[in-house]
């Protein structure tokens, strides 16, 4: 996990949710829910490094079938410092890197 590609997963699966367009609320929280258990979840084998208030005010949310699409926000934003403070110098000079941000178009060849 030198990495953390659990932390990039879930800020490009966040990112994607907070600009998705879908058919129904039910679908948006189907979609949180399944976003929230792969990541967020304290029992989750891809679980990411979240502090215990931003984790709960998730869990609140969706116990309550609660969907904002800026709800994993905080999280993400979190995540993104952790990647920049952590790894992102190893995975900077990683050969993943001109992928992934080329594919998030921030970087071309």
């Amino acid at each position: 996990k030198g990495l953390a590609e659990e932390n990039i997963d879930f800020w490009v699966k966040a990112k994607e949710f907070s600009e998705a367009k879908f058919p129904s609320t039910e679908d948006g929280i189907a979609e949180a829910k399944n976003i929230f258990h792969l990541y967020c979840d304290e029992t989750s084998e891809k679980q990411i490094n979240l502090p215990c208030n931003i984790r709960t005010k998730l869990k609140d949310c969706l116990e309550k079938n609660e969907l904002n699409q800026c709800m994993f926000e905080p999280a993400r934003m979190e995540i993104y410092r952790l990647m920049v403070r952590d790894n992102y110098a190893r995975y900077k000079v990683s050969s993943d890197f001109k992928e992934f941000f080329g594919r998030l178009g921030l970087i071309s060849d």
